[in-house]
């Protein structure tokens, strides 16, 4: 069984929308996993967080003037 996440087009669409901060919501969500005595879920929002954190590392170098 999968995590109840949304799919990538879901939350970029609802993330458009609603103008909110990806990493405060994965790690208000880490935080309620843990605290829920979820650990599958926990885990999952952990890698997430990993890669929406390098993800956005890289993209600020990126636009970084040269």
């Amino acid at each position: 069984i999968e995590p109840p996440h949304l799919c990538p087009d879901c939350l970029c669409k609802m993330r458009w929308t609603l103008g909110f901060d990806l990493v405060a919501r994965y790690e208000g969500l880490q935080t309620f996993y843990k605290k829920a005595g979820m650990p599958v879920e926990a885990r999952w929002v952990e890698r997430r967080l990993r890669e929406c954190r390098e993800g956005l590392a890289e993209a600020g170098a990126a636009s970084a003037p040269r």
